[in-house]
């Protein structure tokens, strides 16, 4: 019958000032790391759930990974882009200048004709030259005012002859006068033309038809 052992209890250095106690058979195994700083060995501690604690003294980024110089970059970029950004204060701005550019009258002092266009004179001459092919020219005014008077229409200029017949008509709210010329010197007797009064001749030879004020009023003439 063998006689049963006592315990015999031994102490395990592993190159370091700590000593940790072993016993015989026993099955626990004690996980050291070695400080290359100091040349010692030391015990690696878990917490009560097993897990290992682990301290990074230092670790190298990754290639292209973002450094604090580079967030520091970024965060002002935010900021600026932040600072772009339109707030209630801006929107309410452009909202009042908007409001008034709305409402408020658009008066156009001035304005160039482009390069061509045509113009007041050359639109008349048009109508002259296209009252030569109809053989027949006309004249209006819609506003005739003191400042417009005498008016004098040269039918031997326009028409390239002089006309065998004419038409004019008082379009208007007040009287005018109306003289003829067959010669472009001479002139006949005023003719007074009342409010929607209007005369006509034909077989005749007319140079000119000259228009005098009497108030504010308008007319038409059309001769051939």
């Amino acid at each position: 019958m063998s006689k049963e052992s006592t315990p015999n209890y031994k102490t395990v250095t592993k190159r370091s000032n700590q000593e940790h106690n072993l016993g015989a058979g026993a099955k626990d195994v004690v996980a050291y790391g070695y400080d290359s700083v100091s040349g010692k060995w030391y015990a690696l501690h878990v917490n009560s759930l097993g897990i290992l604690g682990v301290n990074i003294i230092s670790s190298a980024l990754p290639t292209g990974a973002a450094t604090a110089a580079l967030q520091t970059t970024g965060n002002a970029t935010l900021t600026s882009i932040l600072g772009a950004v339109a707030t209630e204060a801006t929107l309410s701005a452009l909202n009042a200048k908007v409001t008034v550019c709305n409402t408020g009258a658009v008066v156009i002092a001035s304005s160039a004709l482009p390069a061509g266009a045509a113009t007041e004179a050359t639109l008349q001459n048009i109508l002259n030259s296209q009252a030569i092919v109809s053989n027949s020219v006309s004249y209006n005014d819609d506003n005739f005012i003191a400042g417009d008077s005498p008016a004098t229409h040269d039918i031997n200029t326009d028409l390239g002859r002089n006309a065998t017949s004419y038409s004019i008509a008082n379009t208007g709210l007040n009287d005018l006068q109306v003289e003829i010329s067959h010669d472009g010197v001479a002139w006949t007797t005023a003719i007074t033309l009342p409010p929607n009064g209007s005369m006509n001749e034909d077989k005749i030879s007319i140079d000119s038809i000259r228009v005098t004020w009497v108030a504010n009023t308008s007319y038409f003439i059309r001769a051939s």
